[in-house]
């Protein structure tokens, strides 16, 4: 039987706004520390109605299997909560969308199937989202005086063998950091965390400060735990 160590979680246009948008709207890092969430895989229109992952994003390719997303245009990103409908029902489902133009406020890193994919982390975003965790690799790396790089490692070809995938994905990022001259300072490998998850950061005066955000499935309890610094 084949393992799949990432997969889309959220659903379409059905969904509807969530009780608590207002709430999540007012300070979203602080509703994802307190409030079992889940995060939407791709991002939206405002509507949600359209996928516009590949509409936003210009790519770069590096390493073997590596690809950079680079912001594209002026288009300020936010995020919103809707009701999952999917996978959790009920739950706040955190949708990155293109609102007003302007300074972004959020930086989203999408995944890809068996790549590596990675960004550079806004000076003008407060939040950094990216995911969902289901056996995905997250790592980021630092360079003085540069922004730093986020990574997102997906890789299912060698799923069944945990230790095999994540040296893989860790030789691949390693690469990519160091062939820039950036060095990997925290990692979260599969293993680590609880699915399903994401990772999220919080920017503040003294820098960002990463977390992956867990929730039992079965209890629905949630926790956020500090990336893993290496």
């Amino acid at each position: 039987m084949s393992v799949t160590v990432s997969a889309p979680t959220g659903g379409a246009a059905t969904e509807t706004p969530h009780a608590h948008a207002a709430l999540f709207a007012a300070d979203p890092a602080g509703y994802i520390r307190t409030h079992a969430c889940l995060l939407h895989a791709e991002l939206l229109s405002a509507r949600g109605s359209t996928a516009l992952t590949n509409e936003t994003f210009d790519r770069a390719t590096c390493g073997s299997r590596g690809i950079e997303f680079l912001r594209t245009g002026n288009q300020r990103l936010t995020a919103t909560i809707m009701t999952a409908i999917r996978d959790m029902p009920g739950l706040p489902l955190i949708r990155v969308t293109e609102g007003g133009r302007g300074t972004e406020r959020v930086c989203f890193l999408p995944w890809q199937e068996d790549r590596c994919t990675l960004t550079k982390m806004s000076n003008h975003a407060t939040l950094f989202l990216t995911g969902p965790l289901t056996g995905c690799n997250i790592y980021i790396a630092a360079k003085p005086g540069h922004r730093l790089l986020a990574f997102h490692g997906n890789l299912n070809s060698d799923g069944e063998d945990r230790n095999t995938n994540n040296v893989r994905k860790d030789k691949e990022a390693i690469n990519i950091a160091s062939e820039r001259g950036f060095t990997l300072t925290h990692r979260l490998a599969r293993g680590d965390y609880q699915i399903p998850a994401f990772v999220w950061g919080e920017r503040t005066t003294a820098g960002w400060s990463c977390f992956v955000h867990e929730v039992n499935p079965l209890t629905r309890d949630f926790t956020n735990k500090a990336l893993p610094r290496i």
